[in-house]
């Protein structure tokens, strides 16, 4: 048990350590411009595969609500 309390720490802390660079990258002007991916990066994510895919870009904040075709309710 403490192996794996230790191993959740050290991918907490790689967690924070990504989101810090992403952060940091994303405040810089001309770092902005290359903050994408490619329709083969997501095409490649094996969770993703035989799935269907829409890109939305829309300002910081906004919820999307798609229904869920099995009649579930909404997603967000």
């Amino acid at each position: 048990l403490a192996g794996l309390q230790a191993e959740e720490g050290r991918l907490d802390e790689d967690i924070r350590a990504m989101r810090e660079a992403v952060r940091a990258l994303s405040v810089q002007p001309a770092q902005q411009e290359l903050m994408y991916v490619t329709q083969e990066d997501i095409q490649g994510l094996a969770c993703f595969r035989g799935e269907r895919l829409m890109a939305i870009r829309a300002p910081h904040g906004t919820t999307l609500e798609v229904p869920d075709p099995n009649g579930g309710g909404a997603r967000r």
